[in-house]
């Protein structure tokens, strides 16, 4: 990326004329070099000049102090917030250069004990959490060292495994524990496994939502890579998934929402797993999808319960995971999971709350794809709780009658009863057990009463003739409609006519 960034923008790394007279001047300040705005160009250029370090041509302790220094400008806040050059300046270039150095120079760190190395890595050592800025600053030098040197010092020390978990709330911290964890050398594999142990039991942890977030985050990153390595999919798919399900109705809403977070991201990737699967000679990671819904199951009862006992008037993100949990679960038509849910009744929770929050579409897109994914994987006890039990055929008709206001207000659900609508004409043709509950009056009085008149509006071609073919047909059902209600008006003046003649 480098040489394709200079080659295509090689006006922005030409090199200062006047950035070398610094060198000239015995009594040369690191800072001056600091308030250079070419310092990065000449630090990308590989000026070998900053390299040396040795302004007064003293000896290498002089050296070191000056890198002591830039690392002093990225790790310690200054105490003096009004000198906005040392608080924001002299950071970012303090690591740019120490980058650049790190590549040039690497014995810096390595010699005299590493000293230097160990300035950077016990920053994150600290009780209070670390500027997350600062963090940044400090991982993007870190990440520059030798791997095989940083990898062996962080396993080697637990101590700096436990200062970098507890500073888990920054994402610079999170993404360097998730290069640590995706390092492929054997040699330190028992101690990756206790690091991601390690990060996986600060899920609950409610000092900062940061941190549950990060706990994703790297679960996330772990998953979609495409060479799974088996140790992790162990513990994430182990014991996790039955901290994740007691965690979900979590107390602190960011960890619930966490914690539903990765357990639908985990459900889906099992999905996408054997769906890729399926056909392929690829073999992916070795899951145990019965054992994994075994740990989720007992806990649907608690889900749908405080689904059901919903009683806000917003449905907030995390309730809208745990249905996406439940959708997702569905998909992967896992019996055991499937018995659950009807025994929790659960398309009552469903219909109450599509009914309920009539404007929501995200809801009802979960509402349309549970249906869905019940219908196409043909789960007859799922569709007996839907139509049979919980009247999913009058839902539609009470759903699709016409609002009896002034404003003529169209219903939100509107949109997603006629995909169910249309979905369901099609699917039935294949689905033999789905048959029995079309073929009654409610299904025929829902057709003609709104599934058809859309599906003819659906139909209507684009362009000048289709919109004139959708007019006449409005007009016709107007004209139809007046009739109605002039014959209704006929039996009102009759009815009245008739009381006053008693």
């Amino acid at each position: 990326m480098y040489l394709v960034h200079q080659s295509s923008f090689h006006w922005f790394f030409q090199r200062s004329p006047t950035f070398d007279l610094h060198f000239n001047n015995e009594d040369l300040q690191l800072t001056t070099l600091l308030d250079d705005d070419n310092l990065i160009t000449e630090a990308q250029s590989q000026n070998e000049k900053i390299l040396d370090l040795q302004y007064n041509q003293q000896i290498n302790s002089v050296q070191e102090d000056q890198v002591l220094e830039l690392i002093k400008y990225i790790t310690e806040m200054p105490e003096d917030d009004s000198n906005s050059k040392r608080a924001y300046r002299y950071p970012y270039y303090s690591s740019a250069l120490l980058c650049f150095i790190v590549k040039g120079k690497p014995q810096y760190f390595i010699e005299n004990d590493k000293r230097l190395l160990y300035k950077l890595l016990n920053f994150f050592s600290q009780d209070q959490d670390v500027n997350s800025v600062l963090a940044g600053f400090v991982i993007n030098v870190l990440q520059n060292i030798q791997e095989e040197l940083l990898v062996g010092e962080c396993f080697q020390n637990p101590q700096i495994q436990e200062g970098m978990i507890r500073q888990l709330q920054s994402r610079s911290v999170s993404d360097f524990l998730l290069y640590l964890l995706q390092v492929q050398s054997q040699q330190y594999q028992n101690e990756k496994v206790n690091l991601l142990q390690s990060i996986l039991k600060r899920i609950d942890d409610s000092t900062n939502f940061e941190i549950s977030s990060n706990v994703s985050y790297i679960i996330q990153e772990l998953i979609k890579v495409e060479d799974y390595q088996q140790w992790y999919m162990d513990i994430i798919f182990g014991e996790f998934i039955n901290k994740l399900c007691q965690t979900i109705l979590f107390k602190d809403n960011f960890i619930s929402l966490s914690s539903s977070t990765i357990l639908f991201n985990l459900l889906q990737f099992l999905k996408n797993t054997y769906q890729k699967q399926y056909g392929s000679k690829v073999k992916g990671p070795e899951i145990d999808v019965n054992m994994v819904f075994s740990r989720i199951e007992p806990y649907c009862t608690d889900w749908i319960e405080y689904l059901l006992n919903q009683k806000s008037t917003i449905l907030g993100q995390q309730k809208l995971k745990l249905l996406e949990i439940i959708g997702v679960g569905v998909s992967l038509n896992n019996q055991q999971f499937i018995n659950r849910l009807y025994q929790c009744n659960i398309f009552k929770v469903y219909n109450q709350l599509f009914l309920t929050y009539e404007q929501h579409d995200i809801l009802h897109f979960q509402y349309f794809n549970l249906i869905s994914q019940t219908i196409e994987n043909q789960i007859d006890i799922l569709i007996k709780n839907l139509f049979e039990e919980n009247q999913f055929i009058q839902l539609l008709i009470q759903c699709t009658n016409k609002v009896d206001n002034q404003e003529k207000q169209r219903k939100g659900q509107l949109g997603f009863i006629t995909l169910l609508g249309i979905f369901i004409v099609e699917k039935a043709e294949n689905y033999e057990y789905l048959q029995q509950y079309l073929q009654n009056e409610s299904w025929q009085q829902f057709k003609t009463q709104y599934i058809e008149k859309a599906q003819k509006i659906n139909n209507f071609e684009l362009g000048q003739d289709g919109i004139d073919q959708l007019y006449k047909w409005k007009e016709f059902q107007l004209e139809g409609d007046t009739k109605i209600e002039l014959i209704e008006q006929n039996k009102e003046q009759s009815g009245n006519s008739n009381q006053e003649t008693i």
